[in-house]
């Protein structure tokens, strides 16, 4: 029977500073001709390169931290120069995903970024640093220049076509009311969005072939603070008892080249849900990531003439509503953005699949995808003890040996986060969330 292509579910810690997470990408500037294997430093030994690692590039610290003052780091367009230079050397890999993420920093404002259990203050300010992780894969083309990298930020336009005019109305510090009093549905939703974009890039192509469109959040305001929206910020922050208000933008990633003249597509499938009661309160019950994959599957199935470059599970809030005298949860994966009010109103969420496509014509203009059915594998960090769990990229070993030993075609992979409901996880008024893959 032919194996099908896994979509790996990266469950979201971001180990590494800027070099790899195992000697696999310790020394690949080795010049000659591209193979499998390359020399372990200080040995003769060759080391088999592996089916899939990945490595991160972390924002410059521009100023220390002093007394009532943050760092201050680079801006997220810093690593990306950084993964660039890097790319140049590291000839024997290409980079088959860019993701995004956003890595909790701790009270001294030191990334946290080998640990597989992270906890976030019930209480207080958590701080992130949004760094940008390479997957990479083998090079399967030892003749091709080395992969350069560009990126562009879209955010959601408002009705009134100034989004910043809009978000920039409350001068100083921004209250609970200017937070809850933001009109949501004025802001362009997902597909609006992509419309426009799309229209834009019909005018003024991409300089290069796409190669990863992702959803991103970014903080718009927040209560109690001067913040103010910046998609390009590496360093933001959030506290756990203030009203917040986000956007729902997307990040695409390109190989620099000539303009491929590309047109974006996606396709969202919700989990379906299931309501019941419980006594005086309301049930919901969701399908499982499986049987989400697999109706997937069947929507991808009939696709002719595009190209997938993202498959990603988005966090998506979830919205009681009144209809016919009947409350019902329900969810809207096209949202501009949402607001969290912590102790005002309940904030739960649950994962959609988005799969970005791109729009074009195959050779034989045949479906790409007629013989696919997704599955998916969530590798977890083994525990050590208690609280104590391996790193993510101690984790990432048992990603390449499932490779290798299974033979699954690997279609998509990411990192991705799971919260922590277990009591004992639950330490001194902080919740938590493990990173898995």
């Amino acid at each position: 029977m032919e194996s099908q292509p896994v979509v790996l579910e990266m469950a979201g810690n971001c180990d590494g500073t800027t070099k790899s997470n195992d000697a696999f990408v310790k020394d690949i500037t080795t010049e000659g001709k591209q193979s499998d294997t390359f020399t372990d430093e200080g040995t003769s030994e060759l080391v088999e390169l592996p089916p899939l690692t990945y490595i991160d590039f972390i924002p410059e610290c521009k100023e220390s931290q002093t007394a009532g003052k943050e760092p201050s780091y680079a801006d997220f367009g810093s690593v990306v120069d950084q993964a660039n230079r890097w790319l140049l050397s590291a000839l024997k890999f290409e980079v088959y995903k860019c993701e995004t993420l956003s890595v909790k920093l701790s009270a001294d404002y030191k990334p946290q970024t080998g640990q597989a259990l992270l906890h976030v203050a019930s209480n207080g300010k958590n701080s992130y640093l949004r760094i940008l992780r390479l997957w990479l894969i083998p090079r399967t083309d030892s003749n091709s220049p080395a992969q350069q990298l560009g990126y562009i930020t879209v955010l959601p336009d408002h009705a009134s076509g100034s989004r910043t005019q809009v978000l920039n109305l409350f001068p100083g510090t921004t209250t609970t009311r200017n937070v809850v009093e933001v009109n949501l549905s004025s802001f362009d939703n997902v597909r609006t969005t992509v419309d426009r974009l799309n229209s834009q890039l019909q005018l003024k192509p991409l300089p290069g072939r796409v190669l990863t469109v992702e959803t991103q959040t970014f903080k718009c305001l927040e209560s109690g603070t001067c913040d103010k929206l910046n998609p390009e910020a590496s360093l933001w922050s959030e506290a756990a008892t203030t009203a917040r208000l986000y956007l729902t933008g997307l990040r695409i990633f390109y190989v620099t080249g000539l303009p491929a003249c590309e047109a974006i597509g996606f396709y969202d499938e919700v989990p379906e849900m299931f309501h019941s009661k419980d006594g005086l309160g309301l049930k919901v019950k969701f399908a499982t990531v499986d049987q989400t994959l697999s109706k997937a599957s069947h929507w991808l199935q009939r696709q002719q003439d595009v190209r997938v470059v993202s498959i990603q599970m988005i966090d998506v809030k979830l919205e009681r509503t009144q209809v016919s005298n009947c409350t019902k949860v329900q969810c809207d994966p096209l949202q501009s953005g949402y607001t969290e009010t912590p102790g005002l109103t309940e904030m739960r969420y649950t994962k959609i699949l988005r799969i970005a496509y791109i729009k074009g014509k195959t050779l034989d203009n045949s479906p790409l995808y007629s013989g696919i059915n997704l599955t998916s594998r969530l590798f977890i960090p083994a525990r050590i003890k208690r609280r104590n769990f391996e790193t993510f990229s101690q984790t990432m070993h048992q990603v390449a040996s499932w490779l290798r030993t299974s033979g699954t075609p690997l279609l998509m992979c990411e990192t991705t986060r799971y919260y922590c409901s277990r009591p004992d996880f639950v330490i001194n008024g902080f919740q938590s969330y493990l990173m898995c893959i």
